[in-house]
This record gives C-alpha cells, structure tokens and sequence, in this order.
C-alpha cells in the first residue's frame, strides 16, 4: 500500500500542474508551437479546446497505471482488463453523445471521463478488497497538491497577457515565450508546493539513487585492435585514478572489462 500511496503522490505532483496548465494556457502554447501557414487562428483555438479536454483526463491516464499493480501483483489480470472494457463502452457511448453537441471538444472530453471511470473501478474495487486505502501522508498532501497548482494556474493566466506577443512571428521569438511562461509556471508551482507542505526539498532527495551510475562507451573500433594484459592493467589504473581525482571511489563501481581478438 506505501508503494501506491507513494505512487500516488508522485503522480499527482506532476500531472495536477500539467492540467491546470493545458486549462490555462493551452491556447499560447499551440500558438507558439503550431501557429503558422495554413494553421491559423481559427485552428489554434480549436484545438486549444480539445486540449484543454484530453488534460481533463491527465491525473486518471496516470492514476490507473499505479492501481493496476495491485491486481497483477495478486495474480488478478481479468479485473482490469475487465474494467477496461467497461472504460471502452463508457467512452463509445460519451461519444456518440458529445459529437452531435460539442462536436471536436467531444472525443478528448469522452477519454477523459471514461480514464476516470476507469480509475474509479479500480480504486473502489481494491478498497473493497482491502487491499488499497489512503494513508494519512497522502491525505494531507492531496488538497495541498491541489493548491499548489491552481496558483501556479493563476500565475499563468496573468503570464500570458504579458507573453502573449511573444507567441508568434519567428521562431526565437516563440522559444523565448516558452521558456519563459513554462518558467513562470516551473517557478510558481514549486514554490507554492514548499509554501503549503505538498512537498519538501528532503522528499526531492530521497528519490535520488544514492549510487552514481557511471556509463562508459567504447569505440568500437577498439574491439578489434588486440590489447595485452599490460596495456589492459596500466588503462585500469590510469581509469582508477581518474575516478579518485573525480572523488569517486572505484569500489562502488562494478566494472566489466571484456576483451576481443580477431584474427585476419
């Protein structure tokens, strides 16, 4: 159950700002991206909308795939592929629905309710079991997730006015409007998360390895050169004492050396 509240958690965290964020400010960022040419403005806002639909739907995309686990891990596979079944139908029928009536908005909106169907199966279901429930760390943090991104939502809905321009004409110019209406929103949210207690500087850390993975590429043109043990043994050496003079210690590496000959 840790390991999914924990999930949980990370998923919130990240998802709940992306879909504040497409609410927000789809519009700028198709304009920016996409906005050019035969795609115009008409186009842009359009597809703006059926954006901000589909991210509707962004914490269940992610949601379902942290609750699964917990069927798989007890050798039940039929459950959610039942459920997803039923997410299936559920959409179908949102679609016919929508179409008619909200025409483009209505198939992103049909996905997204169907994926919190989805979810709400799967979570009812293991909670029944007993096997799932909310642990008191999750059920503190969730309104402060929550929080956290409607101010970062409303920090960008006042960002955009100012870098509206900057989302056309050439292309250094847009990139420039990115980067700093993402920042904004980057900046906003992070710090409102340490403001409300969502999220720590130590919960950052503990998701860090605490060993360094160091990935060493050969040319391939070395496997066929012949290497004697004296050369092997003095490269070795000289790659110890780099790692040294670096302040990593050689013996927390698990190096593999393997040798190749080939004959003409």
């Amino acid at each position: 159950m840790d390991t999914q509240n924990r999930g949980i958690e990370l998923a919130l965290l990240l998802t709940l700002p992306a879909t504040i964020a497409f609410l927000t400010v789809a519009e700028p960022i198709l304009r920016a991206l996409f906005q050019h040419g035969a795609f115009g403005p008409e186009d842009t806002l359009r597809s703006a909308q059926s954006l901000a639909a589909f991210s509707l739907g962004l914490p269940a995309y992610v949601l379902i795939k942290v609750m699964t686990p917990g069927f798989y891990a007890r050798e039940d596979t039929r459950t959610p592929v039942r459920f997803a079944m039923y997410s299936i139908v559920v959409n179908i029928v949102l679609n016919l629905a929508f179409i008619p009536t909200i025409a483009h908005i209505g198939p992103p909106l049909a996905t997204a309710i169907a994926a919190w169907v989805n979810f709400a199966m799967l979570y009812v279901t293991l909670r029944r079991r007993g096997h799932f429930a909310f642990d008191r760390q999750l059920a503190h943090r969730l309104p402060r997730f929550a929080i956290a991104a409607l101010l970062m939502g409303g920090a960008l809905f006042f960002a955009d006015r100012i870098v509206a321009p900057w989302t056309t004409g050439e292309v250094l110019t847009r990139i420039i409007g990115m980067v700093a209406l993402v920042g904004a929103g980057s900046l906003v949210y992070g710090l409102a998360c340490l403001a409300t207690g969502a999220f720590r500087l130590a919960d950052l850390r503990a998701l860090l390895p605490d060993d360094v993975c160091l990935f060493f590429l050969a040319d391939l043109h070395a496997l066929t050169v012949t290497q004697d043990p004296a050369t092997m043994a003095s490269n070795t050496i000289e790659m110890a004492a780099t790692l040294l003079a670096a302040g990593i210690d050689p013996d927390l590496l698990d190096p593999v050396q393997s040798g190749a000959r080939f004959r003409a």
